[in-house]
């Protein structure tokens, strides 16, 4: 098998093609988040930290942590298409250096260079808008690819804790988040961060 067909194989996955959480994440170590926390301390430093959108990954200049999430790149870009990060940084952070890390570790999944228009999954309504008319043959395919990204052997599904963080795809992946119900209470009302300027990938973080 060549390395098209590995790609298309472990691009090709299914609900069940997981043992686990653990075939699908990568759980941040302490030094990890150490490496997170320098960065973070050497653009606070600068007064740089806001805009995060201004910031590239040369200003989060990781060690061993920038070769954990080079191959969790490799498999976001040429693989299953999406990794769930666990373990973000978060005691003693205000939002603002909480979405410069998220940023910063992004920035290790996207491009160089200006962002790319972004892809979305509601195809029909931006075919309207473009003034493109869909055939009946073109929609009914439209409803059948729908039909099976749908079939639950099809999808995987798991929820967000505070300080993970997920990259998907857009060219390989679909995904969306189910409806919720929120707290009443603002202190336990979930706060999520995104990163979905980066061109090929986006990235959704919880904070709390």
């Amino acid at each position: 098998m060549g390395a098209v067909e590995k790609a298309a194989a472990r691009e090709a996955w299914r609900g069940d093609s997981f043992a686990g959480a653990a075939d699908y994440s990568l759980d941040l170590t302490q030094r990890d988040r150490a490496e997170i926390l320098a960065a973070l301390a050497a653009l606070r430093a600068g007064g740089r930290l806001s805009p995060a959108q201004a910031l590239l990954r040369p200003d989060f200049p990781f060690d061993a942590l920038g070769e954990r999430l080079g191959g969790a790149r490799d498999e976001v870009r040429a693989g299953r298409g999406f990794v769930l990060l666990r373990g973000l940084p978060l005691d003693g952070l205000v939002l603002d250096d909480f979405i410069a890390a998220v940023w910063g570790v992004g920035a290790w999944f996207g491009e160089e260079g200006p962002g790319e228009e972004p892809v979305t999954p509601y195809r029909i309504p931006v075919f309207a808008l473009r003034g493109v008319t869909l055939t009946e043959q073109e929609l009914a395919a439209m409803e059948l690819f729908d039909e099976v990204a749908r079939a639950p052997e099809h999808r995987l599904a798991f929820r967000l804790e505070r300080g993970d963080m997920l990259i998907v795809n857009n060219y390989t992946v679909m995904h969306a988040r189910t409806k919720f119900v929120e707290h009443a209470e603002p202190q336990r009302r979930r706060h999520l961060v995104g990163c979905g300027s980066m061109r090929r990938v986006s990235a959704t973080c919880r904070a709390k």
